[in-house]
């Protein structure tokens, strides 16, 4: 897989000062970014794969001199290995990835209310992903991720901190179980449950606590019609789920109700 991509863009900044006056600021920025990626699949179910990717995105606003942002840029190398087992209905997923973003966006701690271009954030991780079809009703989905995050260039004194509100572990499991007869014939039922580790504020001085929240859907087809109805936070569990300059607390349990139609 190969592919290309170019982004040419035209910028404007007004910022309204406490005199009633404007500050505006005019800029361009383009870029050509790429990615690669390379798959071999064996008789046996085993696929190695590596890939690179790039990316771009304009910043937009000024910080507090009046400046305007530059792009954030990225760059991601990733290996791994996917696994389908013969005469098995299910999937595994080993991945190791390093992403490097530049020119990131934080909070400018000396002037509340404007942000300024950390320089460079570096992540590296691993990534372990499991489906399968336990029984012609029951599927299970697994994952979990570690995440090494670090700011290795900065204009302020944040160099080898750890980015505001990233956790070094995820964990997630999922079971999902479809009545396959009788009156409730339709009827889909899921659970699962969610962890994130601890993490810190912008300039690590603050520990947020690890959490864990579990999650339920119902989904419930006639013919076409299907209704959906999703609660997170099932048990409305109170916890912090950020700190960067301030600290916000997670989300409250909260209900999704949706319909699709199929024709």
């Amino acid at each position: 897989m190969l592919g290309g991509r170019w982004d040419d863009v035209d910028l404007k900044n007004r910022r309204t000062n406490a005199d009633g006056s404007y500050t505006s600021q005019t800029g361009e920025a383009s870029e050509l970014t790429w990615r690669t990626g390379l798959v071999y699949l064996f008789d046996k179910g085993l696929a190695p794969y590596a890939s690179y990717s790039e990316s771009f995105e304009p910043s937009t606003g000024m910080d507090a001199s009046g400046s305007s942002f530059e792009p954030t840029t990225g760059q991601q190398y990733e290996v791994g290995i996917k696994y389908e087992p013969v005469g098995y209905n299910a999937s595994f997923t080993l991945a190791a990835y390093e992403l490097t973003r530049r020119n990131v966006l934080t909070s400018d701690l000396n002037n509340p209310g404007f942000s300024v271009q950390t320089g460079e954030v570096r992540s590296r991780g691993v990534e372990v992903e499991g489906r399968a079809h336990l029984s012609n009703n029951l599927d299970l989905i697994a994952a979990y991720a570690y995440t090494d995050n670090e700011v290795t260039k900065s204009n302020r004194d944040d160099l080898g901190n750890t980015t505001a509100a990233v956790p070094q572990d995820t964990v997630s499991l999922w079971l999902d179980y479809q009545v396959p007869i009788g009156l409730a014939q339709g009827l889909s039922i899921g659970g699962g449950v969610r962890h994130l580790g601890h993490t810190f504020n912008l300039d690590n001085s603050v520990k947020v606590p690890s959490y864990t929240v579990y999650d339920l859907a119902l989904r419930y087809r006639i013919e076409q019609l299907q209704l959906n109805l999703h609660v997170n936070n099932l048990f409305d569990k109170k916890y912090l789920a950020a700190c960067t300059f301030n600290c916000f607390y997670g989300d409250e349990r909260n209900f999704t109700l949706g319909m699709t139609y199929d024709w």
